[in-house]
């Protein structure tokens, strides 16, 4: 009934030109939720991994045996999806799996205005 009070520790807010720095110095792994077909359609952040949604839990659990080794909760880790709204989510559960420095860039057209390049996904 009152979800609104479980939010996510909130780490201070990072803009997308913040990331996309943080990223080339190897400070911030760049995460694209979006599903394969939007990545298809439209492209990735150069650099970014692609982990979807409903791979999240799965690839970024610690305890998990299909996690995805690069990441671990003590990377900071910037997420962005189409429009922000899915990568809101996913900072919450992120928070529950233990990753206390976890942003929510926004969507791919934030990333864009802030200079990232877009490539074909593969």
């Amino acid at each position: 009934m009152f979800n609104f009070l479980n939010r996510a520790p909130s780490a201070p807010q990072m803009s997308a030109a913040d990331a996309i720095e943080g990223q080339k110095k190897g400070d911030v792994i760049v995460v694209d939720i979006r599903e394969q077909n939007e990545l298809l359609s439209s492209g990735i952040v150069e650099g970014a991994k692609h982990i979807s949604m409903m791979m999240l839990q799965t690839r970024f659990d610690p305890r998990h045996p299909e996690r995805d080794t690069d990441i671990s909760p003590d990377k900071t880790i910037a997420l962005y999806c189409a429009s922000g709204a899915r990568a809101s989510g996913a900072v919450r559960m992120l928070a529950q799996l233990g990753y206390n420095d976890v942003h929510n860039l926004g969507g791919l057209f934030h990333m864009q205005s802030a200079g990232a390049k877009i490539v074909a996904h593969r």
